[in-house]
């Protein structure tokens, strides 16, 4: 089995329509949220024992400090035979699940003040991911 990987141009498609005002934010939050949890179950189906396994083991070293964040990100991609360039794609991803976990609708000052996102907000911190994710995918 190979390891499940996000269809990327599909988020960016979702965060294109928000930037643009075609879907609400609340429209979005509820889409990308849904969509990246579904994604979510399929990958982690496709990790094999073997896999797992390995991963556990690079990241009991990692712990430990016997290797670098850089040496246990590659051994990862590695076991899971993706790019690093698929790496930091799913690394913009999973950013934007947080940040719609953040979200909230119906945000006050005070909610913001503490973290939260309102609309403004999540429109902000997803045209920045937009950004990036079109970058890395030209």
């Amino acid at each position: 089995m190979t390891y499940y990987k996000f269809d990327y141009n599909m988020y960016l498609d979702l965060m294109k329509n928000l930037v643009t005002g075609k879907i609400t934010p609340h429209e979005f939050e509820q889409s990308y949220m849904k969509q990246w949890e579904t994604d979510r179950d399929k990958q982690n189906a496709s990790i094999t024992s073997e896999m797992e396994s390995k991963t556990h083991n690079i990241r009991l070293l990692r712990e430990r400090n016997i290797i670098t964040i850089e040496q246990y990100e590659n051994k990862w991609c590695e076991i899971r035979e993706i790019s690093e360039k698929d790496s930091l794609l799913h690394n913009i991803i999973d950013r934007g699940y947080t940040t719609c976990d953040v979200y909230w609708d119906d945000a006050t000052e005070e909610d913001v003040a503490n973290g939260q996102l309102d609309d403004k907000g999540l429109i902000k911190e997803i045209s920045e991911l937009y950004v990036e994710l079109q970058k890395l995918l030209e």
